[in-house]
Order: structure tokens, then sequence, then C-alpha cells
């Protein structure tokens, strides 16, 4: 979630003494492999809002006709969105692609 502080958003070292590159700059690297546009907009999905505040961003145009995107909701490492909806998620995501595209 937003407020992540295990793996935190922003980057920095965490409370178990990881490193972590700032979630931005790591997805700005896939989007230029990608070809995609330098900076995320917001994207509309169906899960949008709810009591999590579900929100996601995208870097729109890839010319891979890939997707490289963010979700996020509020709360903390080991909140998840409302029942199922983490699962609905992911499986969204996934099924979009398959190897062979």
């Amino acid at each position: 979630g937003r407020d992540d502080d295990v793996m935190p958003i922003a980057g920095g070292v965490a409370g178990n003494k990881w490193i972590y590159e700032p979630l931005n700059k790591v997805q700005q690297g896939w989007a230029a492999v990608h070809d995609c546009d330098t900076t995320a907009s917001s994207t509309k999905t169906y899960w949008d809002g709810g009591s999590g505040n579900f929100s996601c961003l995208e870097y729109k145009g890839c010319s891979s006709e890939r997707r490289i995107m963010r979700c996020f909701y509020d709360g903390g490492h080991m909140d998840l969105p409302e029942d199922g909806v983490a699962d609905e998620i992911t499986l969204w995501f996934l099924l979009q692609y398959r190897l062979d595209d």
C-alpha cells in the first residue's frame, strides 16, 4: 500500500536494512525499455476508488504494446484491498499477455 514501510515506494533504507530504489525510478527504466511516455499518468480501472482509495498510474504509448503501470491503495505492507480484489487485479494484469505475443 501507499504506507508500506517494508518496501518504501520512495526508496531508501527500510526498517529491515534493505536498500530500495524508488519505484518511480525503476518504472521509468522499464518505460524506456518499452519506449513509453516518460512520465506516468492516471489510468482508469474497474477497481478505482472504494474504501482503499485504489488508483493506478501508467506509462502510456509503449511501442512494445505492453503496459508499465503501478497501482496503489491506502494501507501498509501486509494490508490488501477489499476481499479478493488483489487477486482480481493481479489476474487482470497478467492475463492481458501471453509469452508468445
